[in-house]
């Protein structure tokens, strides 16, 4: 291949404009452009009504005088052709699309089925659907995984439900009216029943169809989702979401495409990345709802919720004793008080997240529970001795496979 050489190559970012995961995408190619430059950025971005419905119009790059494309695209029928017919170095940022034509960079599969039945069955629960749009190639190999990885349980009961086309349901009697089998395998599950969905929007379908087949939240029935996105975080209950490591995914892709532009041949194989963090809500959080004790109660709800900003005058309240009880029996059984117990998950969750992730500082506070980074920073620094980035730059681990 050529060896590409001009100091300000423009690429073409090509995707939705809908979806919460994009901007991720676009952050860690803009963190990409940060650190190594070289390059200019254009994106062309199509509501759900146009986004690869007609394949008969040439591509937007075509003869455009871009260098490279990067793409967020599914498996359409002849999406490869019209992908590959531009002529120019191309990289695809989603699992939907398994193809050696089109080198890739995306979620792992198996990193991710293991996340996520991790977090499910610690929760208790007896049985586990998995569910997601059937058109989509990664619901059906993850489908595929799930089964794998509990085939050693029979203890736990497992299904998938493969046709909720989630586009076309805005509230929980739409789906029962469209998908009644569906609604009949979840009442007919051993409860409590675990759904794992392919993402937040079938996560939201899921719980209103659930809330109007009259089953408790999470009490019967836990529910998580995908991609962190608004939705789980508007919807009552709240969901509980796996975030895609976006930023990640996206640095990887523009380093990739970076490398086929100066000479190297494209990937055979994808670059798949590891899925860092579940943001645990109200529609996972069984096992803190069904503690009758309250000091164990108290322990999951912090385990729970600490990185959610959780104070110990709400864990009060939550639990009904008087601070100075709970602080009391804290010492006593624990050996530090409630206060010292939330710091603790805190730290070891940035600590976590700053090893083997590639968040920003500034995503790190957020996903630990501090709304401004410098309050993140003192905190840390009193913790470890050194600031975040120190500790970054000391243990960071790969969490790329190629």
């Amino acid at each position: 291949m050529k060896k590409f050489s001009s100091p300000a190559a423009h690429i073409l970012f090509f995707g939705p404009n809908y979806s919460d995961y994009v901007p991720r995408l676009l952050e860690g190619i803009v963190r990409f452009q940060n650190e190594r430059g070289g390059y200019k950025f254009s994106a062309t971005l199509l509501g759900s009504e146009d986004y690869l419905e007609d394949f008969s119009y040439p591509p937007p790059w075509l003869n455009q005088g871009y260098s490279g494309v990067i793409t967020y695209a599914g498996a359409e029928a002849g999406i490869v052709q019209w992908l590959t017919s531009g002529k120019i170095p191309i990289v695809n940022a989603s699992a939907d699309l398994p193809s050696k034509e089109v080198p890739s960079v995306h979620l792992g599969d198996a990193a991710f089925v293991k996340f996520a039945l991790k977090h499910l069955l610690k929760t208790g629960v007896k049985s586990i659907m998995y569910t997601g749009d059937s058109r989509s190639s990664a619901v059906h190999f993850r489908d595929k995984l799930m089964k794998e990885e509990l085939k050693n349980r029979p203890q736990h009961f497992y299904q998938t439900f493969h046709t909720l086309e989630y586009a076309n349901h805005l509230d929980g009697k739409q789906v029962f009216d469209s998908e009644p089998e569906l609604a009949k395998r979840i009442l007919e599950a051993e409860k409590p029943l675990a759904i794992s969905c392919a993402n937040d929007f079938t996560a939201m379908c899921i719980c209103q169809l659930c809330l109007t087949l009259g089953l408790r939240i999470p009490d019967e029935v836990t529910v998580l989702g995908v991609e962190d996105s608004a939705i789980a975080r508007f919807h009552s209950p709240t969901i509980s979401s796996i975030r895609l490591p976006g930023e990640l995914i996206g640095y990887e892709a523009m380093k990739t495409l970076d490398r086929i532009l100066h000479g190297a041949d494209p990937p055979q194989t994808a670059v798949l990345v590891s899925p860092t963090t579940i943001v645990q809500r109200q529609s996972t959080m069984r096992t803190t709802l069904q503690s009758t004790d309250d000091l164990s109660r108290a322990i999951a709800l912090i385990k729970d919720s600490a990185c959610q900003g959780l104070k110990v005058a709400e864990l009060v309240q939550l639990l009904h004793v008087s601070r100075k009880t709970l602080e009391r029996r804290f010492q006593k059984e624990v050996g530090r008080s409630p206060g010292d117990e939330i710091r603790r998950i805190r730290f070891e969750k940035a600590k976590e997240l700053l090893a083997s992730s590639s968040l920003s500082i500034s995503q790190v506070s957020q996903l630990t529970g501090f709304n401004r980074v410098s309050t993140f920073s003192a905190f840390f620094r009193q913790q470890a001795g050194c600031s975040p980035r120190e500790y970054r730059r000391e243990n960071q681990s790969v969490l790329i496979e190629r």
